[in-house]
This record gives structure tokens, sequence and C-alpha cells, in this order.
């Protein structure tokens, strides 16, 4: 396994663990998660917020790598969720997570999802 193998796959299971100090760890201190539609969140403090909100709304969030690509400086990874909200309703969906690395930590992670479903948890309509 790779480096940049090694940290997607260790970003997905402290994202399951709700670990936010693995997650400093792997970060760089100005790391940029981008997140449809439109929204940035700013080095550790903004992954942080990001990460106790969809903590919040999505409460039992499990991510499954389906795939890791990976090169020197960057990881994909294939995933899908499954969980439930706060009202109540099943999640299932798929998407993806890009990771710019430097030395050996995320310094930016796009995320591609389902937008739709992602506006209707964030307005906690289910």
């Amino acid at each position: 396994m790779s480096d940049s193998e090694r940290v997607a796959a260790e970003v997905v299971a402290s994202i399951n663990a709700r670990d936010h100090s693995e997650i400093e760890r792997l970060t760089t201190t100005d790391v940029q998660l981008r997140f449809p539609p439109r929204q940035v969140f700013y080095g550790r403090d903004g992954v942080r917020d990001f990460m106790e909100m969809l903590e919040r709304r999505l409460p039992q969030l499990t991510i499954a790598a389906r795939r890791i690509y990976a090169g020197d400086d960057f990881a994909v990874v294939e995933f899908d969720e499954s969980g439930r909200t706060v009202p109540g309703s099943n999640l299932d969906g798929m998407g993806a997570m890009v990771l710019k690395l430097e030395d050996g930590r995320v310094a930016r992670c796009q995320l591609y999802l389902d937008t739709a479903m992602w506006e209707a948890i964030a307005e906690e309509r289910v």
C-alpha cells in the first residue's frame, strides 16, 4: 500500500470513528474541504466545524471505501455511505473524495456526492 493510499484509508477510518484529533493529524494547518454545493471549509477549525455539523445531522453515518486510486500526491476514494438522519430517515448513497496531499497530509479534500440529498439533510428535511 502506498503512502497516499494509507492516508486515504486513515481519513475514512477517522471519519467513521469521529476522531477529530486523528483528522487534525492527517491534515495540513491550512487544509481546504470543498463540499457541494458551493461550500468551502478552511483550516483545521473549519474541518472540525464541518465534522461536528455532519455528526449532528447524521449521527449514524458510515463510509465504506469501495476503491482507492492513488499517486504520489493524491488519492481518490470511491465510497458508499449509509446512515440515519436525526429525524429518522435512512441514508444510502455513494460518492467520491479527491484528496490533494502535501508532505503526507491532506491539503485539500473535494467531495462529490448527491447534492440534492445533502441539501435536504442540511436543511433537516429528511
